[in-house]
């Protein structure tokens, strides 16, 4: 193997490595976000205030209102 070859399999490696990264981060933060949602959800159904749900969940007010549709 060439150092340019060696070079572009080094390259292609750690780009992938970081596409993977990148791939996972997004998915844990779209999972975090559904499950706050979904804590919305349950506890607008319970009678909580949408203030303390916001406070608590980081929903903002607006996004509350949609969930209790």
């Amino acid at each position: 193997m060439t150092i340019a070859e060696w070079l572009e399999e080094k390259g292609r490696t750690e780009g992938l490595q970081k596409g993977l990264q990148k791939g996972l981060e997004q998915g844990l933060a779209q999972g975090r976000e559904a499950e706050a949602r979904a804590i919305a959800r349950k506890m607008l159904a319970n009678g909580l205030e949408p203030g303390l749900i916001a406070s608590v969940t980081g929903i903002t007010p607006e996004e509350l209102s949609t969930l209790s549709h």
